[in-house]
């Protein structure tokens, strides 16, 4: 092994150990749906473009997500670690005495990111001929050497606890798991080209910057303009595409089942139910439902922000609302879209509330001066108390 690959568990009880476990697993198979439902929806999309354009590619002809579906299943059985389906995680567990150690076997980046994130993970590596690194006593060096040594000594049957990601192969996953990861006009004219000029003889290659981007112009003029539920879950006829192809407006008008997103956030309803929970619904504007929502309560108005981006401004809020709004952590953040007079239920979200007020940051910044020093101690005295702790595993 290299010393990159080893980390150290600060647990103490098996229900500690579980935590961890548990909660790098919600975190693994958040990134696992994120990775495959893109995969699955670019293939998907390919195949609709394709159909479109009178060149099929079609597995086993129900729709273009069974077959999308169906490709990345068999590509990963093929080849689970190509760069493109690096999907799959794995860590192996080691007990040594009081000692709970990992090793990180594979996964790509954003799984290692989100194993190291956890508190109780530290990196404690060891390589033999390696030297020792700087920062790290000898003392601590040597502990490691032990505890690794007997860690790998043991034979590879029941040697430690094994965590697998993806036991088995890859599941179906539907329309839920794949609308918010369809690829975008540019994506899909890119992965079209190739097998259009390939039909022709021809490829990218031998094709002028300009003959190029009239030939993308052109095939862009030709593909949907917006992909719905019907396109995936069956192969759109002609008719259906040029429909497809009709401006935003129109084509919102004639399909009741598609939501019409508003452009920004721009009034709030602050409801507080009979149990205690706070609602504040919003008009629609397609929140991703995987990353965090934050309600940025002030004086006199309210922010709704994801990702670093402001999705609306709301001023002039009632000061009770806002009142309210300051008692939580969390509230229940509800899209709804008004339509022919019904308020329909499009999204919910946990979404995080953070006072913005003036007096809310001077108290906050007033309170980290106070106590800089004091977390500075504890944190000092953490350290002290794991390295006491290894020095004891030495002996």
């Amino acid at each position: 092994m290299t010393a990159a690959e080893g980390y150290r568990l600060k647990v103490k009880e098996v229900r500690d150990l579980s935590v961890v476990i548990d909660g790098f697993r919600a975190d693994a198979l958040r990134l696992l749906a994120r990775s495959y439902g893109r995969l699955v929806a670019a293939d998907a999309v390919r195949r609709i473009d394709l159909h479109i354009l009178g060149k099929p590619d079609r597995t086993s002809g129900d729709s273009p997500l069974a077959d999308a579906n169906l490709a990345v299943q068999r590509a990963y059985a093929a080849d689970p670690r190509p760069d493109d389906l690096d999907l799959d995680c794995e860590l192996a567990l080691y007990l040594v005495g009081d000692a709970v150690l990992a090793r990180f076997i594979s996964g790509n980046d954003e799984y290692r990111k989100a194993w190291e994130s956890r508190r109780e993970v530290h990196r404690w590596g060891w390589s033999e001929g390696a030297e020792r690194p700087k920062g790290i006593s000898e003392q601590n060096w040597k502990v490691r050497e032990i505890c690794w040594r007997n860690a790998l000594s043991k034979p590879g049957l029941g040697s430690g606890l094994r965590f697998v990601l993806i036991e088995g192969g890859l599941p179906q996953i539907g329309w839920g798991g794949t609308r918010r990861y369809l690829p975008s006009m540019d994506d899909r004219v890119r992965a079209v080209v190739p097998t259009v000029l390939a039909s022709k003889g021809r490829s990218a290659a031998d094709m002028t910057a300009e003959a190029m981007a009239e030939f993308r112009r052109r095939l862009a003029m030709s593909l949907p303009r917006e992909l719905t539920k019907d396109h995936l879950t069956s192969y759109p006829t002609a008719q259906s595409s040029r429909a497809k192809a009709q401006p935003r407006e129109r084509a919102e008008r004639k399909d009741d089942d598609t939501p019409v997103k508003s452009a920004q956030i721009d009034h709030a309803d602050v409801v507080q139910s009979s149990d205690g929970r706070v609602f504040v619904a919003v008009p629609y504007v397609g929140l991703d439902t995987e990353d965090r929502v934050f309600v940025q309560v002030a004086d006199s108005h309210v922010a709704i922000t994801q990702n670093a981006t402001q999705w609306g401004y709301v001023a002039d809020v009632p000061r009770r609302a806002t009142d309210l709004l300051r008692e939580c952590k969390s509230v229940i953040l509800v899209e709804v879209e008004r339509k022919d007079g019904r308020r329909l239920l499009r999204a919910k979200h946990v979404a995080i509330v953070k006072d913005i007020s003036l007096v809310e940051n001077v108290s906050r910044t007033l309170g980290r001066w106070r106590t800089k020093g004091l977390a500075q101690d504890r944190d000092d005295g953490e350290i002290k108390r794991w390295d006491s702790e290894q020095s004891t595993t030495s002996e």
